[in-house]
């Protein structure tokens, strides 16, 4: 049993976070906050708790792929993900988050819904 599945977390919650990160630069505007790195996290565990394969073009909502293949790069040399390529498509290759980063994404989202607004 996935982690998210332990705590309660579903894959729409994930995407809700998402879709209040993107409403976020839709009332303040483009460019005021960028944080790449977190959205991928964010999309990959929405993806794992949904039991979908993630790309990298499937990515390209958070940023151009220029960017995106950046952090990709940058979180699988962390080690937070891993990028498995399709041998019968070498160009297109599935990203997903390691177990112990899926596990330290559901542990801060957890305890983030524990905060209530008065």
């Amino acid at each position: 049993m996935d982690a998210g599945t332990q705590v309660g977390l579903t894959e729409d919650q994930v995407k809700s976070i998402l879709d209040i990160r993107r409403q976020r630069s839709a009332i303040f505007g483009e460019g005021l906050f960028s944080d790449p790195a977190w959205d991928i996290l964010l999309e990959l565990l929405a993806a794992r708790l949904g039991r979908r394969k993630t790309t990298l073009s499937s990515l390209n909502r958070i940023a151009p792929k220029s960017v995106i293949g950046r952090w990709v790069a940058l979180l699988e040399e962390r080690g937070l993900v891993a990028c498995d390529c399709n041998p019968l498509r070498p160009h297109q290759f599935c990203i997903r988050l390691n177990d112990e980063c899926a596990d330290r994404v559901i542990r801060f989202l957890s305890a983030a819904r524990h905060l209530q607004c008065e």
